[in-house]
């Protein structure tokens, strides 16, 4: 009964407080709000466990999602101007972002970043601001935080790469045993630790 009654205080935490006419307790309780999505997606994944039919269905809708986006990848012409690109990325389903941060690499460089900070700062300390400016600089400061933070995660993991190849070819390509051996120690490391 005592550990019954330390569990139940543990999950149900209550504070004590004086008043004038004596003592009150207090219980806090815990709320889970937003689980629902969570649930319904561990549902889901239980029906299509179950259901053939089902399954086949959603990996069927999920290709042709896969095939749709990359019609329109390929339909869509790259532009090269500045002025061009902030549309283009304007234009850019959230979804589509990271790859065409990965096609366009070189040409989000200082240029582009520049003629990006210019307009914001035109529509920042324009005179009269209408609300379709208000929209535009709300959407331009959006585009400017994602596309860095895309730009910096492509980088890094670029960089990861590249270092990962360099390593595997030391390893195999190397004629001291004992060092491949650490090597190869230091690779499985470090690439069980990118799994985590």
């Amino acid at each position: 009964m005592a550990a019954l009654s330390i569990g139940t205080a543990a999950a149900f935490p209550s504070t004590t407080a004086l008043s004038g006419s004596g003592t009150v307790r207090i219980r806090h309780r815990i709320m889970c709000i937003g689980w629902t999505g969570h649930i319904a997606r561990l549902e889901f994944k239980r029906q299509l466990e179950k259901d053939a039919d089902a399954r086949e269905s959603f990996e069927r809708q999920v290709q042709e999602e896969k095939d749709r986006r990359r019609a329109l990848r390929e339909s869509r012409r790259v532009p090269v101007i500045p002025t061009e690109m902030v549309e283009y990325f304007l234009d850019t389903e959230a979804q589509e972002i990271e790859f065409e941060i990965a096609r366009m690499r070189l040409r989000l460089d200082e240029e582009f970043f520049a003629h990006l900070r210019m307009e914001l700062g035109q529509l920042r300390f324009a005179v009269s601001k209408t609300q379709d400016m208000e929209d535009r600089l709300i959407e331009l400061e959006a585009l400017q935080k994602a596309l860095l933070e895309g730009i910096e995660a492509y980088d890094k993991m670029l960089t990861e790469l590249v270092t990962a190849k360099e390593s595997l070819t030391k390893i195999l390509t190397s004629k001291n045993v004992k060092s491949t051996r650490r090597m190869r120690l230091t690779y499985h490391c470090w690439h069980f630790l990118t799994k985590i």
